[in-house]
Formats: C-alpha cells, sequence, structure tokens
C-alpha cells in the first residue's frame, strides 16, 4: 500500500536564538499544503578515459532544503511564523489590559535582522525528511475583495534528511484574514499612518516581500550553509483601484516622485477582553515609499479601473520603511 496524500504533513518547530541550526520537536502543524524538496547539488566531472558512456564518477558539494507552502488562506495566528523566519524574530506583548497579544515586526535598515530559524518535517504516513536552520526566502500575501487574503512562501534550510516525525501534535484553531474587512489607507509623510482611508475604491492587491536572507557557505567541514546573511530586503505592493479622484490624486503623486505613506489594516473577530490598543484580531501592514507605475485604465464590470505599483523604501523623513502587526490571542510561538 502506498502512502496516503490524506495523511501527509507539514510541522514546524522554532529554534532556539542561540542555537539557529540545533535541531528540536515541532510545535505546530502547518494548516495548509506543500512539501520538501532535497535540492543537493550533483556533479559529473568531464573526463575523456575512453568511454563513450562516461564513467559513474560523481561528487556532491554542497546540500540545501527547500519548502515550497502552496498558496492557502492566510490566518492570524499562523502569519506570526511566517513573519518570524523573514522579518526579525520577536516575542508578543499583552495589549494591555486585554486578552489580545501583539506581535510587531519591523524591516530592517541599518543593522543585520536577527530572523527566527525553524526545524521542518514534512512525509507522510510512509516516512518523513526535515531539514534544521530553515527560514523564509520569499513570501506574497495577495487578496481579492470578497475573498480571502491568500499566503504563500518559500523556505530554505539545511542538508534534507529522514526522520522521525514528533508525534502528539493537534491542528490549532485559526481564522482567516478576509479582504473585505480590510482598509486602505494612503497618506502623505505629514500625516500618521491610517489617517486617509481609501475604502470603497481598494478592489485587489499584491504583497511581495523578498527578505534578502541568503544561506553562506563556508569551509567550515560540512556541506550545508553555516550560517544566513542579510543582502537587503526588496517589498513590493501592487493594488487595484476603481478610477476615481482618490486613484487621479495618486497618480498625481506617482508623477511628482512624491513619498506615500501605505497601510492596510484587516480586522477579525474581537478578543474577549478588549485591550488599550486594540478590541479584535488585526493584521496592520505599514510602508513607506513611492509609487513605480500605474498601468493604463482597464474595464471591470462597467467600470473603470487601474493598477499601481508601489516600491517599498526607507524614508529618512519620518524615519520608516516597513512594517507587519498582528493581533491575535496567541501567548507565544
Amino acid at each position: 500500500m502506498a502512502g496516503s496524500t490524506k495523511l501527509q504533513f507539514i510541522q514546524l518547530g522554532r529554534e532556539a536564538s542561540g542555537a539557529k541550526g540545533t535541531e528540536v520537536d515541532a510545535t505546530l502543524i502547518w494548516r495548509g499544503v506543500g512539501a520538501i524538496e532535497d535540492d543537493r547539488e550533483k556533479v559529473w566531472p568531464e573526463e575523456n578515459v575512453g568511454y563513450f558512456s562516461g564513467t559513474t564518477r560523481q561528487y556532491e558539494p554542497k546540500a540545501t532544503g527547500l519548502l515550497h507552502m502552496d498558496e492557502i488562506e492566510a490566518t492570524f495566528e499562523q502569519l506570526p511564523h511566517i513573519f518570524e523566519a523573514s522579518i526579525e524574530r520577536e516575542a508578543a506583548s499583552v495589549d494591555t489590559g486585554g486578552s489580545g497579544y501583539i506581535y510587531e515586526y519591523n524591516g530592517p535598515t541599518t543593522a543585520q535582522p536577527d530572523v527566527a530559524t525553524y526545524t521542518i518535517e514534512a512525509g507522510d504516513d510512509y516516512g518523513e525528511e526535515q531539514f534544521l536552520y530553515g527560514f523564509v526566502e520569499e513570501w506574497t500575501l495577495s487578496g481579492t475583495a470578497g475573498e480571502a487574503v491568500m499566503l504563500e512562501a518559500e523556505w530554505i534550510g539545511r542538508e534534507v534528511a529522514a526522520g522521525t516525525k514528533t508525534a502528539g501534535l493537534a491542528p490549532i484553531s485559526v481564522e482567516e484574514i478576509i479582504m473585505s474587512k480590510g482598509k486602505l489607507y494612503i497618506d502623505s509623510t505629514a500625516n500618521p499612518f491610517g489617517t486617509s482611508v481609501v475604502a470603497a475604491q481598494w478592489l485587489e492587491f499584491e504583497l511581495t516581500y523578498t527578505s534578502g536572507m541568503i544561506p553562506i557557505y563556508t569551509g567550515d567541514g560540512e556541506k550545508y550553509f553555516g550560517r544566513i546573511s542579510c543582502a537587503g530586503p526588496e517589498v513590493e505592493l501592487t493594488v487595484k483601484l476603481q478610477h476615481d479622484a482618490a486613484a487621479v490624486a495618486e497618480k498625481a503623486a506617482w508623477r511628482a516622485g512624491t513619498v506615500r505613506k501605505i497601510r492596510m489594516d484587516f480586522t477579525g473577530t474581537t478578543v474577549a477582553t478588549s485591550g488599550a490598543a486594540y478590541d479584535a484580531k488585526h493584521l496592520i501592514i505599514d510602508m513607506s515609499g513611492k509609487w513605480d507605475d500605474w498601468d493604463v485604465l482597464d474595464d471591470e464590470d462597467g467600470v473603470s479601473t487601474v493598477e499601481g505599483t508601489f516600491i517599498c523604501k526607507y524614508d529618512p523623513v519620518t524615519t520608516h520603511f516597513f512594517t507587519a502587526t498582528v493581533v491575535n490571542t496567541v501567548a507565544a510561538l
């Protein structure tokens, strides 16, 4: 009997801050779809030894593990793991007086980020494979009005090897993030984030965060990478708006090269006890930068629409780059 796709799994365990690359048991079943890929490199050296076919001589200079997390509904409970492994490692803070917990992740500016690394387990009922020192190379959030916000992520880790599945875990409760429960705010540098809402015009978005984290292979006695370094993150947002006064104003800001502040704020269900800052679950993403491009007018059900591309960069005036905040009821990851 072959393995069952219904029994496939992905499990995550966050490694200790001072012991990255040291195996830990999984603490979370990932509520999504994906599989580990063994990306070890095999080389067949060129040689002239008198055989048309060549010989079985082969060597392996390096070994890497990959995990593609297929696109699934983003949730308030699972997103922090993606942000931890791509932006920075953070502990939750209690929303004063309330039952919510706040996770805030700030994109790196002048110092190397300390991202969390993970031991990743995956497989089915016939076997488990795993890799250590896993981090997120890139993730994408996207949304269309009337649907859930979707998440896709790419992980890199050390050498893939057979292992033993951490037993006894149960899926955690999660809440999907709904696009129509979100609001888009676009402001000048003179206003705080979240001042000017662009509500009725917002139709779609796609946000891609490339972490810039790269594996560093060194002469340290191992074929897998020994450490990671940040080459610099890249953040790009595309938004589709109905073409009205708000869109016209943003196209004018694009032509003028004006710095803009964008906030996307998605609200979930209320928490049991309101805190000083929040009374519900939230995903809030703040970005500073400039518009890079605006497409020609398009048509959607007889309504003029337009799509703009925003590049997030550090703004010296407001001293801000990128911040992702998640409010949920999870005390610790």
